[in-house]
């Protein structure tokens, strides 16, 4: 179940809106304007498993006052574009929803010039 809450007319809702439906994924969009809130109340209502979002989305979604209640743990991978995400975000966004996935918490890039995703990159460390 994929989580859409960027807008489709931008590269990153299609290439979420492809995804879903290159891997048989059932897709819930959010209505409206971007709502921390709702967002919660769609993971826990739709069981969601992934939820590509840009990082500022996922900071407003942990820091809500609602987060600590709510039930996450559906969300298996957060791959996030749009913006740059350091080791030290992504590894807060691992320790907030603790059932992601090996690299869960990943990292895209893209360019709409480029036809889309160029590169991904995982939270997990090598040692």
């Amino acid at each position: 179940v994929n989580l859409v809450t960027v807008p489709l007319f931008h590269l990153a809702g299609v290439q979420v809106m492809t995804a879903a439906l290159v891997t048989g994924a059932r897709m819930v969009y959010q209505d409206g304007r971007f709502d921390p809130a709702e967002v919660l109340r769609l993971i826990e209502r739709e069981q969601v498993t992934t939820w590509g979002a840009v990082p500022a989305m996922v900071t407003r979604v942990m820091e809500h006052d609602t987060f600590a209640a709510a039930n996450t743990s559906s969300v298996r991978s957060i791959p996030l574009g749009g913006s740059a995400s350091t080791p030290a975000f992504r590894r807060t966004v691992q320790e907030r929803f603790p059932n992601l996935k090996g690299g869960g918490a990943g990292s895209m890039y893209g360019l709409t010039e480029a036809g889309g995703l160029l590169a991904m990159g995982t939270s997990r460390e090598i040692s």
